[in-house]
């Protein structure tokens, strides 16, 4: 069973600064479900967990990533980078300011995508987002299916839950596939309700619709990489560029 623990769930909401030495450690080709047997303590533990960063009695913005409960710590809880956002919003997780931060898609002025010098690979980021949803099943009010999340699973311990216990994410809720043969776009990642892409010599819409999709919205590229840079926002409708990244959705 998939082992995830909260401890993942903050790494890049305050990843520590550093300088990009070592290009191979930037995301891979990307999942759209979660496929990892992950051991997130150690993964945590090696990317983040000293006192230096997230761990012990004083730690960076005051998150403490090593300690048990942390999902307390993420849940409605405000996000420090960024005014009028929480952490994790249990009524619509995909809309977490920490889902964005992985992505690389939080607001201007809401910080870096993080961790800065070794993002979380698709595969990892889809791990995360299975793991919020997780974690929200059984909460109160729980999430509808209308805010692309899960169940409510109210009082009920097997409801959201298929028979093998595990919650239910078998349907991705958007094809990303068509993007892998366009010719107007590069896909980056496939997240369960977007798909992240990079648009090739045309706008964020026209890329956005080849796979029958709109454009949520965009940002300029970082140069050579799959990744949008948060500090320099596009429009979706602006073919003018080259390379522009854009969230469909």
């Amino acid at each position: 069973m998939l082992r995830l623990a909260p401890a993942v769930a903050l790494l890049l909401l305050t990843g520590c600064p550093g300088e990009l030495e070592n290009p191979d450690q930037y995301p891979d080709e990307p999942l759209e479900l979660c496929q990892l047997d992950l051991d997130v303590p150690a993964l945590f533990q090696s990317k983040c967990g000293s006192s230096a960063c997230h761990e012990g009695s004083d730690p960076k913005a005051g998150l403490d990533l090593v300690a048990p409960g942390v999902f307390e710590r993420l849940e409605n809880v405000p996000a420090t980078q960024c005014e009028g956002r929480v952490r994790v919003d249990p009524d619509n997780p995909n809309a977490s300011f920490l889902v964005e931060k992985l992505r690389g898609t939080q607001p201007v002025g809401c910080g870096e995508r993080m961790p800065f010098v070794s993002f979380l690979t698709g595969a990892e980021i889809a791990c995360v987002q299975r793991w919020v949803f997780e974690q929200t099943i059984g909460l109160d009010g729980g999430v509808s299916p209308d805010d692309g999340g899960v169940a409510d699973a109210g009082d009920d311990s097997d409801a959201g839950e298929t028979d093998g216990g595990e919650a239910d994410m078998s349907d991705p809720g958007v094809d990303c596939t068509p993007f892998d043969a366009a010719d107007n776009a590069e896909l980056c990642t496939a997240n369960v309700d977007s798909c992240e892409i990079n648009a090739l010599g045309t706008s964020c819409d026209t890329a956005c619709a080849t796979a029958g999709l709109t454009c949520a919205t965009a940002f300029d590229n970082v140069d050579g990489m799959c990744a949008a840079n948060s500090d320099a926002p596009a429009t979706c409708d602006d073919d003018s560029r080259a390379d522009v990244h854009c969230v469909c959705e």
